[in-house]
């Protein structure tokens, strides 16, 4: 690491990050907390495996976009209006930062898709979700 020039309390990896190199700053100046930072560490194999299967992730994310004729995702306000969802006796939830939404027993959520309506229904005496998204693909 070398110190970055004019700069008090701030230093740059030379060579060691990746896809660049990282600067670090003082966590202080922006708030009066404790934090950590943790790295990967790897070798020059490893991290071009690493980097090869991200770039097939992203292309698949990418056909996948493509081939995308509609996608609801429940629990967001915006989408529900969009596709004229209902419901009864459902509630919204959240895990790792993704809305979901859940059907109580008797209760049930619908809504309409290009080409289709979807209707989750849990069996007798049992609840439906979580839902976290509905994805229409053309094959």
């Amino acid at each position: 690491m070398v110190r970055e020039a004019g700069a008090v309390n701030t230093f740059r990896t030379n060579g060691a990050g990746r896809p660049r190199n990282v600067v670090f700053k003082p966590f202080y100046t922006l708030c009066d907390r404790n934090y950590s930072v943790y790295f990967d560490l790897f070798d020059q194999q490893r991290w071009e495996n690493l980097h090869q299967s991200y770039l097939a992730d992203l292309e698949k994310k990418k056909d996948l976009e493509v081939r995308t004729i509609d996608y609801f995702q429940p629990g967001e306000m915006q989408p529900e209006r969009d596709h004229r969802f209902k419901s009864e006796k459902s509630w919204i939830g959240e895990l790792k930062h993704k809305k979901y939404r859940e059907a109580d027993r008797g209760g049930w959520f619908s809504a309409d898709l290009k080409k289709v309506t979807l209707t989750f229904r849990p069996r007798e005496g049992h609840r439906a979700g979580p839902v976290f998204g509905v994805r229409m693909v053309k094959k």
